[in-house]
C-alpha cells in the first residue's frame, strides 16, 4: 500500500470516528429513555425485622389470584445472567390511584418459592415500603425482582400486603427452570444453592453490584500459570453520556470478573487489575488471589460510574488510549516459571483522542497468551480501539452480546488452558 493511500485511509477511518461520535451525542438524551409510564420503583432490600408470623401468610400463598389491593403481575421465563446463574425475574404494579387509597402504614411485597406440594423450599424475601406519601398520578409503584434458581419445577408465590388493613393480594404460578441447552460448560453452577433470594436488588437501575462464589470452574493445566485479568472498568468514552449503558458496562464487568476470578489453575496463581483510563489510573489491584475481595471492587466500581469524564492530565499525557497501552506493556514480561496469560476484559472503546490509539510494543522475551473479551452494547458498536492496541499480541477476540457468548469464551479459554 503506498503512502497517500494509507494517508487517504487514515483520514477516512479519523471522518467515519467523528461521524459515529456525532451521532451518539445527537441522541444521547433520549434513546434509552424508558418506554410506558413513570414509576417509582421500590427498594428491593429484604426486611429481616419483619415477623412472618404476624400474618397468614401459608394462607395467603394458597390463593391462585386474590386482589384486595389492585395489581398486575409479570413472570418471565427463566433466563441466564452475564454472571452466569440462571434467575427467573418478575415484577409486580400497583397504579396510582390504588396505592393512594392505601391507608398510611406500610405495604410488604413477600416472594417465596415452594414445590408442587406446598414444601417451603427458600424463606421468603419481604420488601417493605413504606406509604408515607402519595405518588403522582401518572405513575406507577413497581417491585422488581428475581429468584436465582437451579433447574428444576417449582411454584412461585408473590404476596402483597398492607398491615393496617390486612388488605392483599396474592397469586401463584408454576414455572419450569430448564438447563442450558448444549451447554458449553454443564458443571458451572453444580455447587450453586437450588434457590435465592438475593438481599438487595436493583434491576431497574442497574445500581447494585451482585458478587457471589460457588462456580465450579476447573482447568487442568500442567504448566504453571500466572493468569493476569485486565479490566477496562471505565465505562466507553463515546457511551459516557448514556446512562442505560454505562449501567450496563458496569455491571457487565462486574459478572465478567465475578466469573473469571473463580477459574481454578491446576497450577498458578490470578491476579486482577481495574483500570480506569478516562482519569489514567489503576484503581484497582488485587494480585496472587484465591478469593476476590467484593466489598473494594464494588466500591471502586460505584466511583468509576458517577464520573464518566475524561479528566484534563489524561488528556494531556495522550489520552486514554496511551495510558492503556503503557498499562499493558507492563504486564508483557512474563516470569521465567510460568506461562503469562491476560485476559483483557472492556467494552468497544472509541477514546476522544485518535491520536493516542497506538498498538502497543512487543517484547520479545514475553510468552503471552492474549484473550479479549469484548462486550458490544449497541449496534453503532462499529469501531474499538482496544483492538487496535492489542493487534501486535494477536489476541483470541470474544464479542459478547449475551450471557451465553460470555459462557462460551469463558469454556473457551478454559479448555485452552486445560492444554498447557
Amino acid at each position: 500500500m503506498g503512502q497517500r493511500e494509507a494517508e487517504r485511509q487514515r483520514r477516512q477511518s479519523l471522518q467515519e470516528r467523528q461521524r459515529l461520535l456525532t451521532s451518539l451525542s445527537r441522541d444521547s438524551e433520549n434513546r434509552f429513555s424508558a418506554g410506558g409510564r413513570p414509576f417509582v420503583d421500590a427498594v428491593m432490600k429484604h426486611d429481616a425485622a419483619f415477623d412472618l408470623n404476624s400474618i397468614p401468610l401459608a394462607q395467603l400463598m394458597e390463593t391462585h389470584d386474590s386482589q384486595e389491593i389492585p395489581w398486575k403481575t409479570r413472570i418471565e421465563n427463566s433466563s441466564l445472567r452475564m454472571d452466569q446463574r440462571l434467575e427467573v425475574p418478575y415484577t409486580a404494579t400497583v397504579q396510582a390511584k390504588a396505592v393512594n387509597s392505601l391507608v398510611t402504614g406500610d405495604l410488604y411485597f413477600i416472594a417465596s418459592v415452594t414445590d408442587a406440594s406446598g414444601n417451603s423450599l427458600i424463606s421468603p424475601k419481604v420488601v417493605h415500603y413504606a406509604l408515607d406519601g402519595k405518588i403522582s398520578d401518572d405513575k406507577e409503584l413497581r417491585f422488581t425482582d428475581s429468584v436465582l434458581t437451579q433447574p428444576g419445577d417449582y411454584v412461585l408465590h408473590l404476596v402483597l400486603y398492607e398491615s393496617r388493613t390486612g388488605r392483599h393480594s396474592a397469586m401463584k404460578r408454576s414455572i419450569t427452570v430448564s438447563q442450558t441447552t448444549d451447554d458449553p460448560l454443564p458443571a458451572a453452577g453444580k455447587e450453586l444453592p437450588q434457590l435465592e433470594f438475593l438481599d438487595l436488588s436493583d434491576r431497574e437501575r442497574g445500581t447494585v453490584f451482585q458478587f457471589f462464589k460457588g462456580l465450579s470452574l476447573p482447568v487442568a493445566n500442567k504448566r504453571t500459570i500466572q493468569l493476569e485479568l485486565v479490566s477496562l472498568l471505565n465505562p466507553p468514552e463515546q457511551w459516557s453520556d448514556q446512562r442505560q449503558i454505562v449501567r450496563t458496562h458496569m455491571q457487565c464487568m462486574a459478572a465478567a470478573l465475578n466469573t473469571l476470578s473463580q477459574v481454578r489453575l491446576a497450577q498458578g496463581l490470578v491476579s486482577l487489575t481495574g483500570l480506569d483510563a478516562a482519569h489514567g489510573s489503576v484503581v484497582f489491584q488485587q494480585p496472587d488471589f484465591d478469593q476476590l475481595n467484593w466489598q473494594e471492587l464494588s466500591a471502586v466500581l460505584n466511583k468509576v460510574a458517577d464520573d464518566n469524564t475524561v479528566s484534563l492530565s489524561t488528556m494531556e499525557n495522550g489520552g486514554g488510549g496511551a495510558f492503556l497501552r503503557e498499562s499493558l506493556a507492563r504486564h508483557l514480561t512474563a516470569p521465567p516459571d510460568a506461562t503469562k496469560i491476560i485476559v483483557v476484559i472492556s467494552g468497544s472503546e472509541v477514546f476522544q483522542s485518535a491520536g493516542s490509539v497506538k498498538s502497543v510494543n512487543l517484547k520479545k522475551n514475553c510468552d503471552c497468551r492474549v484473550y479479549h473479551v469484548r462486550f458490544r452494547y449497541d449496534i453503532r458498536d462499529a469501531y474499538d480501539d482496544v483492538e487496535k492496541i492489542l493487534k501486535p499480541l494477536g489476541p483470541k477476540t470474544f464479542d459478547i452480546t449475551s450471557p451465553r457468548d460470555f459462557r462460551k469464551a469463558v469454556a473457551e479459554i478454559i479448555r485452552d488452558l486445560d492444554k498447557l
